[in-house]
C-alpha cells in the first residue's frame, strides 16, 4: 500500500500547485465567496436572483454549492485560502487511496492498483480546481468504498450520501451507483442475496437523501432540469470529452479499455461488474466533467483485470520490500514537491492578470449604474460584489432563463443579431477577449468607445 500511498502523494502535490493558483485562474471562486458572504450576512440562503444582475432579477435559483461557498468566504476572510487549496487537493488524494483500498479489498494485485491509480490521477489532474464539484471526489469515493461492504457498516453510505449532497447536486450519482451495484450484485449472486437486498435498501436510502438539505424537493428537480439546460452548449466542461482531453485519453479511456477488453478476457471481470462498468463509461461519455467520477469508480475493477498481467510475484513487488517503504515515500515526496514548484512558477509565469479583475473595477468607475456583458459570463462574477455594476450573464449560470442564454449565445456569436440585442437588453459595458470578432465588431461599429485595454481584454462602454 506504500506505493499508492506515493502516487496519490504526487498527484496530492500537482493538485496543491494548480490550488495554489486558483485565486487568478478560478472565477467561479468570486461569486462563491459572494454567495458564501451573503449567507453569512443575512443568515439565510437566497432563493431568487437579486439586483446584482439585471437580466433575470427574481429568478428562481437553488445555490446548491452553498456549504463549499461558506467555506471559501470564511478562508478567505482568514487569509486562509491556500490551506482550503491544500485541503482539497488532499481529499482528492484520499480519493485515490480508497479507491486503492477498494481495489485489494477487491483481490487486485499490488502493481495492478499502482498502475490503476496512476491513470485515475490522470483523469482527475485535467479537471482538479478548488471547486464544489472537485471536493467531493473523496466522498464519492467513500462512498463506494462502504457500498461494497458486507455487513451494517455500508450503511453509513447514506451519510456520505447526506453530506455530498450539501455540498454539490452530483451528490444525484449516489443513488444511481447504489441502483448499478443492485443490479450488479443481483447478476451476480442473485436477486435474493442479503448483498443485493442491502444495496437495495442503500440505495432507497440515498435517494431520500437528495431531499435531507435546506432545498428539499428543490435539488432533484434541479438536477433534472440541468439534464437539457443551455448552459450545456456553452460550458466546455458539459461537452462530450474527445481525444485531445489528456483526461480522457490517458485517463478514463485506458482504464476503460482495461476493465472491459482485459477483464472479460480473463474472466476476471463478472456478468454484473461488466454491466456496472459499461454503464460508468457510458455517464463519462456523456460529459468532460465526469470523467473523474468515472475514473475512481471504475479503477477498482480496472485493478481486478489488470491483475494476471502484473501478478504480486513481479520482481518490483519484492523490490519494494527489499528497499524499504521510506525510500519509496522520500521519492514520491521530492518528485511532488518538484511538481508543485513547476506548477506554481508557471501559473505566475502565465497567469499575471489572467482574471480580469483590473478591467470590472474600471467599469465600476463609469457614470451611473453599469449594465455589464462578459464575453466569458464567469468574469461576471468578478463584478457580484460591486453595487455600481450589475451582470447580464454571470459564473452562476443555472438559474439564468433560457432566454437570456440565447441572446448571450447569440451577442457572442452572432454578428446580425448583435447590435439589435445589446440594445434591446440595456446593455451599456462589454468586457471582451482582445483582437476576438466581439472585440472588432464593436470597435467597427461606431456607437463603442474603449475605456481600457491589454494583451487579454478589452473593456468598451457605449457612447
Amino acid at each position: 500500500m506504500i506505493v499508492a500511498i506515493g502516487i496519490a502523494l504526487f498527484f496530492a502535490a500537482q493538485f496543491a500547485g494548480i490550488g495554489a493558483g486558483a485565486t487568478q485562474s478560478e472565477a467561479d471562486l468570486a461569486w462563491q465567496r459572494w454567495l458564501g458572504e451573503t449567507i453569512l450576512r443575512t443568515h439565510h440562503l437566497p432563493h431568487a436572483l437579486g439586483s446584482e444582475t439585471f437580466s433575470a432579477v427574481g429568478a428562481r435559483w437553488v445555490p446548491q454549492e452553498w456549504f463549499f461557498s461558506i467555506v471559501v468566504a470564511l478562508a478567505m476572510r482568514a487569509h486562509l485560502f491556500a490551506l482550503l487549496a491544500m485541503g482539497v487537493a488532499a481529499g482528492s488524494a484520499l480519493a485515490l487511496l480508497l479507491a486503492g483500498a477498494l481495489a485489494r479489498r477487491r483481490g487486485a494485485s499490488q502493481p495492478a492498483t499502482w498502475l490503476a491509480l496512476f491513470l485515475c490521477g490522470i483523469a482527475m489532474e485535467q479537471l482538479f480546481g478548488v471547486r464544489a464539484q472537485v471536493a467531493v471526489w473523496p466522498l464519492a469515493a467513500a462512498y463506494l468504498f462502504l457500498l461494497d461492504l458486507d455487513d451494517a457498516r455500508a450503511f453509513a453510505a447514506i451519510a456520505i450520501a447526506v453530506l455530498w449532497a450539501n455540498v454539490h447536486a452530483s451528490a444525484m450519482l449516489a443513488p444511481v451507483l447504489a441502483t448499478l451495484r443492485t443490479a450488479a450484485d443481483g447478476l451476480d449472486v442473485g436477486p435474493s442475496d442479503a448483498r443485493t437486498r442491502r444495496t437495495a435498501t442503500i440505495a432507497a436510502g440515498s435517494a431520500l437523501a437528495m431531499f435531507a438539505t435546506p432545498f428539499g424537493f428543490a435539488l432533484p428537480q434541479y438536477a433534472l432540469r440541468l439534464l437539457s439546460s443551455p448552459i450545456r452548449g456553452a460550458i466546455l466542461e458539459w461537452r462530450a470529452p474527445h481525444l485531445t482531453d489528456l483526461s480522457f485519453a490517458f485517463g478514463i479511456l485506458p482504464i476503460a479499455l482495461a476493465t472491459l477488453g482485459i477483464g472479460l478476457a480473463s474472466r476476471r471481470l463478472r456478468r454484473g461488474d461488466a454491466l456496472f462498468a459499461l454503464a460508468i463509461f457510458a455517464f463519462a461519455l456523456l460529459a468532460a466533467r465526469n470523467l473523474a467520477l468515472a475514473a475512481i469508480a471504475l479503477a477498482p475493477l480496472c485493478a481486478r483485470a489488470l491483475t494476471p498481467l502484473l501478478p504480486d510475484d513481479l520482481r518490483i513487488v519484492s523490490l519494494v520490500r527489499e528497499r524499504g517503504t521510506a525510500a519509496v515515500l522520500a521519492v514520491a515526496i521530492a518528485v511532488g514537491g518538484a511538481a508543485v514548484a513547476a506548477r506554481a512558477n508557471a501559473l505566475v509565469a502565465a497567469t499575471g492578470t489572467r482574471l480580469p479583475t483590473a478591467f470590472v473595477r474600471d467599469a465600476a468607475r463609469l457614470p451611473g449604474i453599469r449594465h455589464l456583458y462578459c464575453e466569458d459570463f464567469a468574469w461576471c462574477s468578478l463584478a457580484l460584489a460591486n453595487p455600481r455594476v450589475r451582470t447580464f450573464l454571470d459564473g452562476r449560470c443555472d438559474p439564468f432563463p433560457s432566454a437570456v442564454w440565447r441572446d448571450y449565445l447569440a451577442i457572442a456569436r452572432d454578428r446580425r443579431m448583435r447590435s439589435r440585442l445589446l440594445e434591446r437588453d440595456r446593455i451599456d459595458t462589454v468586457l471582451a477577449r482582445s483582437r476576438g470578432p466581439l472585440e472588432r465588431s464593436l470597435r467597427e461599429g461606431g456607437r463603442w468607445r474603449v475605456v481600457a485595454v491589454s494583451a487579454r481584454y478589452t473593456l468598451f462602454a457605449r457612447e
